[in-house]
């Protein structure tokens, strides 16, 4: 009985007591102007007599996740080895230009897939474009802002939460997330800030137009509005939340090495 109520006590000194975040993709904030918390447009190197390089009102943009035209964004997460998540909430983040800070965004749409979509062996593990998942949406406290320009108020971004009553259970691997959003046909957009400042050496991000094949997703660099012919690639935002456990056999190995310890200490001091 001893030897059970010891293994009992590893296993459950190994289980979380409340929801954490299991994943997130990247950050938004790059900095503070004017007092305001700001998510800066990236700038690559600069220009001829110094200008930057501003990413926003370029051409090609390609931040528009927006389920009326329809676009969708995908980005990967992993499941470490050895665990089992229990999402609870998947947090995704957008916005429409002039919203204010109330949220006009009025859904999110997403799946989960088990590899890149597109992919021969791609399969589609969990939800659907025809659900709407949006739970709540609110403001971040942060503005999306053109490089290098003063502060400016009309592009707040907004956080979109998509509580799961259900947790969706995932062990250990590589999977991947698409979705999209709708949002007030008064507005332009929405529009998905991408993670900023990125990292082109893992910048992995796919999109999707009419529901086609998926791309990089990325935008034009431009030298002060003139297209130099490259690219910077985008990971997308997200946050996963819930509770991560030990899959049966880690938990059991786990049980297994705290007795072994604690038998070792016995035969020490006996």
């Amino acid at each position: 009985m001893k030897r059970l109520a010891l293994l009992a006590c590893a296993l459950g000194a190994t289980l979380p007591l409340s929801a954490q975040t299991l994943w997130d993709n990247g950050p938004l904030q790059t900095g503070t102007l004017s007092g305001n918390n700001v998510s800066m447009a990236e700038s690559i190197g600069t220009a001829a007599g110094g200008a930057t390089n501003s990413l926003l009102g370029t051409a090609v943009r390609n931040e528009a996740v927006s389920g009326s035209n329809p676009q969708h964004v995908a980005d990967d997460f992993t499941v470490p080895v050895g665990m089992i998540w229990n999402i609870t909430n998947f947090r995704f983040f957008g916005y429409q230009t002039s919203s204010g800070t109330t949220s006009t965004l009025t859904g999110v749409y997403f799946k989960i897939w088990s590899s890149q979509p597109g992919d021969p062996d791609d399969a589609s593990m969990f939800g659907d474009f025809t659900t709407n998942r949006m739970t709540g949406t609110s403001f971040t406290g942060i503005y999306r802002i053109a490089s290098g320009g003063a502060f400016a108020n009309n592009r707040p971004i907004m956080q979109v939460d998509a509580a799961q009553g259900t947790p969706l259970v995932l062990t250990e691997g590589t999977y991947w997330i698409s979705w999209g959003f709708t949002g007030s046909t008064a507005l332009t957009g929405p529009w998905m800030p991408p993670v900023t400042p990125s990292d082109q050496g893992i910048a992995n991000a796919m999109i999707s137009s009419n529901f086609g094949s998926f791309g990089q997703f990325q935008s034009a660099i431009t030298n002060n509005g003139t297209a130099t012919g490259s690219f910077l690639n985008y990971e997308a935002p997200f946050v996963l939340e819930g509770t991560a456990v030990p899959e049966p056999g880690t938990m059991i190995a786990l049980g297994a090495g705290a007795l072994g310890l604690l038998a070792r200490r016995r035969r020490n001091t006996a």
